[in-house]
């Protein structure tokens, strides 16, 4: 296992976050999963069944939801991603399906909710997908007899944001689907984001504003750069998703997300009508560089840009991408001074969060 010292390249008087001991962690992570047995689940999954499959995700399991999906859109069998809450309260609950949670904890009310809406049903078969033993989901498979359970135990913890379980995620779904066994080897970019990121935000603050409109003026002057818009294409979707969910949760910026093809509709609008108030993340891989590049290279210098990228393709690609969003992200919450591994929960959150949506 890399150091956290190795991997983050930090000073040694520096104080470490709880989100950056998160982060140290996910080299050792990742060799976890490339060794994990996977055979009943890859079974499960792409069994034979003409069932379409139906992923669930909360928070920032929906991300890997979203890869499974496209995963098994890939092998040729119908698969949607959604909420629990989207599934339980409509008409997907009623389908003949294979519903597939994805939770690391095992315990929120919204996935506990779905396992039992889908075992109510004949026509469906539930599975559930995590990295955490003795979970009450787990508990309520054994009650029930259900047998799909794929519970593996990531000895490291998250902190607040799904970060070493989403990583697990991926990487387990990228084995069953495709086979494949990604590594990361060269983790320097952990450094170069950071410095890109820097960039990136002065020149949201040097913007010249000779000629602008005065409505546009005063409010570039007034904003603070916490807006982001995520362009993405249909390889990288999954981490649009978490880069959503991931600012959102750490309390880093507001983000809006949409395909690249789907801003060329009209979504380029905000950027000329409300100049300087928003800042594009493009998420860019090898099969979409041609479409992204054809897209940016049109945008006017006064709409800040950054480009998360990798030269890398596949798999190794998506794994690429994932740990650089949450290095990103990393910066962004130093930037506020905020630990968005360890944030100050309102109280109201937690009720909100703990509510039973099924009476």
């Amino acid at each position: 296992m890399l150091s956290l010292r190795a991997v983050l390249k930090l000073p040694m008087s520096k104080k470490i976050t709880r989100y950056e001991k998160v982060l140290s962690l996910l080299p050792d992570t990742l060799l976890w999963s490339r060794n994990v047995d996977i055979s009943a689940a890859r079974d499960f999954l792409l069994e034979s069944d003409k069932l379409p499959r139906i992923f669930l995700g909360s928070g920032g399991s929906l991300s890997a939801a979203q890869l499974a999906m496209q995963l098994s859109v890939e092998k040729g069998i119908v698969a949607a991603a959604m909420t629990p809450y989207q599934y339980v309260c409509s008409a997907w609950s009623k389908l003949p399906a294979k519903v597939v949670i994805i939770s690391a904890g095992g315990r929120n009310i919204d996935a506990i909710n779905a396992f039992k809406t889908a075992q109510t049903n004949p026509q469906q078969k539930v599975g559930v997908i995590m990295t955490t033993v003795a979970t009450p989901l787990e508990s309520l498979m054994k009650e029930a007899g259900e047998e799909a359970g794929f519970i593996y135990s990531l000895k490291h913890r998250d902190g607040f944001l799904a970060t070493n379980s989403l990583l697990a995620f991926y990487s387990l779904l990228l084995r069953i689907y495709r086979g494949d066994k990604v590594e990361i080897t060269d983790w320097s970019f952990t450094e170069t984001i950071g410095k890109e990121l820097k960039e990136f935000i002065d020149r949201t603050y040097t913007l010249d504003t000779e000629g602008w409109d005065p409505h546009n003026a005063a409010l570039y002057e007034a904003r603070e750069t916490d807006r982001f818009y995520v362009l993405y294409s249909p390889d990288t979707m999954p981490i649009a998703v978490d880069l959503e969910s991931r600012f959102s949760e750490g309390s880093i910026g507001c983000v809006q997300i949409s395909d690249y093809r789907n801003f060329a509709h009209g979504r380029f609008n905000w950027f000329h009508q409300r100049k300087g108030q928003t800042a594009i993340i493009a998420i860019v891989s090898k099969e979409s560089a041609k479409v992204a590049n054809d897209i940016l290279k049109e945008l006017p210098t006064e709409i800040p840009l950054m480009r998360l990228a990798t030269d890398l393709t596949g798999s190794n690609a998506i794994i690429d991408l994932l740990i650089k969003g949450m290095h990103l992200a990393r910066y962004l919450g130093l930037r506020w001074g905020l630990d968005i591994g360890a944030p100050e929960v309102a109280g109201f959150g937690r009720i909100i969060h703990r509510i039973d949506f099924i009476d």
